[in-house]
């Protein structure tokens, strides 16, 4: 890999991080607000995510606590520490 071609990989990185980090507060707000936690108004339920997702409850439950883990992470506060990387791999749609 060439330099330029690595500069340009980690300022993709950097731009792709932001734009988590900006999602990650109102993903877990609206989590909550909507009432789709467990024991929600609304709450997100196995049916939900079998058709068309073919996702598990638990996988899906697991996002959203690293969703709130990245959300810490960008605000400098204290992160739990877990595989999240298994739980991203589980969910991503991209290969």
């Amino acid at each position: 890999m060439s330099k330029a071609n690595f500069i340009n990989k980690v300022l993709n990185t950097a731009t792709t991080l932001a734009q988590e980090f900006d999602q990650a507060p109102d993903t877990e707000a609206v989590y909550f607000d909507r009432g789709y936690n467990s024991g929600g108004a609304d709450e997100i339920v196995q049916d939900d995510l079998t058709e068309p997702y073919g996702v598990a409850l638990a996988d899906f439950t697991a996002m959203i606590t690293c969703i709130q883990q990245l959300n810490k992470f960008a605000q400098n506060q204290a992160v739990s520490q877990a595989d999240y990387s298994a739980t991203v791999n589980k969910l991503r749609n991209d290969i």
